[in-house]
This record gives C-alpha cells, structure tokens and sequence, in this order.
C-alpha cells in the first residue's frame, strides 16, 4: 500500500471521528434550566409505553410525537414483563428498549427512561412480579431483604439495555428516574439511596430525577441528594410551581406527569376533565419556560 493510499485512510477516519462527534450532544442540569449543548432546553414530552404498543407501531406513533410538536419521549420499563421469570429477562420485540430509542432518535425525539422498579402507570403490581408476593411477610418498595436484592439485580440489568442509548454515548436518552411518586408512599432513604447507587454504579452518567406530588412532605420523603425533584399533577399548575418554588427554589422545573385525562375504576363514574382547563395549564407552563410530560400522549392497549 502506497504512502497516498494510507493518507487517505487516514483522512477517511478521521472524518467518520468528526462526523460522530457533530452528533454527540451534551445535556446538563443548570442552575435555572435544562442545558442542551450549553443552552436553555425545554422539554416538550409525551408518555408511551413501549410495551403497550405493538413494535410495528412504535414509529407511527413517535411520527405523530414529533408531528404535534413534541420533542421528547418518556417510557416506563416494567420489571414484571421484562423478567416473567426469575433470572429470565426479555428485551427483544417489543420490549426491545434500544430499538425504541433509536427508532424514537430516527424521528427526532430524545427520550426519558424510568425503569422503576415501581411504576404505577395503571400496570399489573406497577410493574412489580407478582412472584415477590409469595413471602406473605415482604414490605414491597423498602430497603427489606425479602425485596431489595431483586430489585437491584433487576435495575442493573434495565440499564444495561440502555446504557448505550444514553446522550452521553451518542444516543438520545437525557435522563432516568430513580423509583416513582414514592413520597406518596413512604420515607426509607436506604432503599432510595441503594436505587441511586445501583443505577450509578451500573453505568448511568446522565441525570437523575424523581417525581412526586407538588408539596413539602413528599418531597422529604422522596427526595435524595444528588437527584433532581419534578412534581406531577394534572391542574393548577401555577399554584403546583408556586408551592414547589417554596422547597425548591433552584434548578429546572419540570411538570413530569400533566395528567392529560384519569383513567376510570372498576363500576366509578367515568373521568370528564375541561379541556379548556387543561389547555390553560400547559399554556401558563409553556410561556413560563417549565419543561412538561403529557401524560399520556399515547396509551396503547394494557393487556389483562
């Protein structure tokens, strides 16, 4: 091979190296906003579950994400369909969560993973295996021995399948959640500093965050340094900022679940909300530069 020859290699190379890093983004937690590339960065996102729609839909729908204006995606991972079986995790067809990534990257869309271990979500357990139920004595979402180690084999497991999706790798996620709503539900800073860590430790560099309801006392009990705070609500978001501003009065603010509708109970009346009420809401956020999560933009089909 002749000297010009293994120059042009070279140049060849070298502008592949370029080309990636032109596409490789940064994403950062600023002191009043989110920070793509350096600069202020609202997030516009919808939720869809992966698992809810079928993998021959996926694009269609993220198609129709981006076509209304959205320029990102949230999705839960459940545990329960990942790992039906102990010790036998499932991430191809439609649980494919790289592919969903990427087909969502395709269509212009960053993504926002939150792989529990709880969900919610209106999914079997929230996303827990029904198998953990058969210690009658387990104290599901705690620090307890009889669920812990599942929990946190499962996690690092989750962010293997989407470590090289993350912005940091040249992919389009910009952030994962640690558990879910649990100020809600209890205080027990071991279990939420051990999902930290996991996380951490199992290869995660973007940012962290957690959700719960807008008020002082879920946030003690679910927040955890080192973890940025959003708050879920479906009205009154001024009031809901307001509040949130009193505990929280730096960093981005971020709706991470504007309830867009309520799903309806077993023999209930069935939900009706005001859309002028809900269109006012994300108005107000929109024009105030707060990031928000329609939830849902997409339900797909839960099945029984």
């Amino acid at each position: 091979m002749n000297r010009k020859s293994i120059l042009l290699i070279i140049l060849v190379l070298f502008s592949i190296q370029d080309l990636f890093a032109q596409n490789k983004h940064t994403f950062a937690i600023g002191k009043k906003d989110f920070l793509l590339d350096g600069k202020p960065f609202q997030i516009i996102s919808g939720e869809m579950h992966y698992a809810r729609v079928p993998r021959a839909y996926w694009r269609d729908r993220l198609k129709k994400a981006r076509a209304m204006g959205l320029n990102t995606i949230c999705t839960y991972m459940f545990w329960n369909a990942h790992e039906p079986i102990e010790g036998k995790y499932d991430f191809t067809g439609n649980l494919d969560v790289a592919e969903f990534c990427k087909i969502a990257a395709e269509e212009g869309l960053w993504v926002i993973i939150r792989p529990g271990p709880y969900t919610c979500a209106e999914w079997d357990l929230g996303g827990l295996p029904a198998r953990l139920l058969k210690n009658k004595s387990v104290v599901l979402r705690t620090a307890d021995p009889a669920y812990m180690p599942q929990t946190l084999t499962f996690l690092k497991r989750a962010v293997q399948a989407i470590k090289s999706s993350q912005i940091t790798k040249g992919g389009n996620v910009l952030m994962v959640q640690v558990e879910n709503e649990y100020g809600v539900y209890k205080s027990d800073k071991t279990y939420l500093t051990a999902i930290k860590n996991t996380l951490l430790n199992a290869g995660v560099d973007v940012p962290l965050f957690h959700c719960d309801w807008a008020g002082k006392n879920y946030y003690d009990k679910g927040h955890v340094e080192g973890v940025l705070p959003t708050i879920n609500f479906g009205s009154k978001a001024q009031k809901s900022f307001e509040t949130f501003a009193q505990y929280v009065p730096e960093g981005p603010r971020f709706n991470s679940e504007f309830w867009t509708g309520w799903f309806d109970y077993w023999g209930g009346k069935h939900e009706v909300h005001s859309v002028e009420e809900k269109l006012a809401d994300f108005k107000w956020m929109i024009d105030n530069g707060i990031s928000v999560n329609l939830y849902m933009f997409h339900g797909g089909t839960t099945n029984g």
